[in-house]
């Protein structure tokens, strides 16, 4: 993956108010552009490339931008069909992008043993290296202060591995049931589409879009949840990188939530208040 545009903000993560010259010039630079940019309704389908993005926008001013990644074979819509996560979101004044990423599991690349269907699906690297930048320089979307992830299932692993990959872009990142650790998860049919056998490829497993090996470039804080009833995808995967994340980086707020629950709209729905409250922070 290449580095973002000249949007891509380079701060020190995790609540500081610093900017370093690099930033500034970035300010500057958008403050310029602002007038070449697209204006859209505030509910509207933006095509990036063969892919719709859903943009849903507030009444009055923007609060932040935030990205929601839906899970492996969710449609865009879901999350608002679901829940009240949306509604709720646009009335605290957040802008929601919402690709249609589909069967995507966020791999940054496909090999030779993926399987031929999932080299269909949209990667990793289009979302850090196409989608961010297309509607940074044509919208203006993402391109202010305030920038924050929301993943759900498969979308969760989606949210952490772009949040990685593009340096202190994102400040806040929300997690739900997600799985984050590859080398615990050598059965998962998803990965092995991917990625081959992990007996035949172990090092492409765990150096490859894999958040725990890449969790010192932290740099945001964090909400993660997870159902200790979830039979989907194991609560330890949860739990043992949000300690993970609480130990090596001090100065990032982690808040974690285990209640008992599923992997099913009916949690992530019950979340909602949850989340906008740590948003609001």
């Amino acid at each position: 993956m290449k580095l973002l545009p000249v949007f891509l903000f380079l701060l020190l993560g995790c609540g500081s108010g610093k900017k370093n010259i690099q930033q500034e010039n970035n300010d500057s630079l958008q403050t310029k552009s602002t007038s070449q940019r697209m204006i859209i309704s505030k509910d509207t389908i933006i095509q990036v490339g063969n892919t719709p993005v859903w943009v849903k926008s507030p009444d009055g001013e923007i609060k932040a931008d935030i990205l929601v990644l839906p899970g492996w074979n969710f449609e865009k819509e879901k999350i608002c069909k679901e829940s009240d996560f949306c509604e709720k979101a646009l009335a605290k004044g957040y802008r929601l992008i919402l690709p249609e990423m589909m069967k995507s599991v966020y791999a940054a690349q496909y090999f030779p043993e993926t399987k031929k269907e999932y080299k269909n699906f949209l990667t990793l690297t289009w979302v850090i290296d196409t989608m961010i930048p297309e509607l940074q320089k044509k919208y203006g979307i993402f391109t202010g202060k305030n920038n924050y992830l929301h993943g759900i299932s498969t979308g969760s692993r989606g949210a952490a591995l772009v949040h990685l990959n593009t340096g202190n872009l994102f400040t806040k990142v929300v997690l739900l049931s997600g799985d984050f650790n590859n080398a615990t998860m050598t059965t998962d049919n998803l990965l092995k589409n991917i990625f081959g056998t992990y007996d035949q490829f172990k090092e492409r497993w765990i150096a490859n879009d894999n958040p725990w090996d890449q969790s010192t470039q932290w740099t945001a804080d964090l909400y993660i949840a997870h159902g200790t009833a979830d039979d989907v995808v194991p609560t330890d995967q949860s739990i043992n990188f949000a300690d993970k994340i609480e130990k090596e980086h001090s100065t990032c707020l982690v808040i974690k939530n285990f209640p008992d629950a599923k992997h099913d709209f009916k949690f992530w729905g019950s979340e909602t208040e949850k989340v906008l409250e740590f948003l609001e922070r």
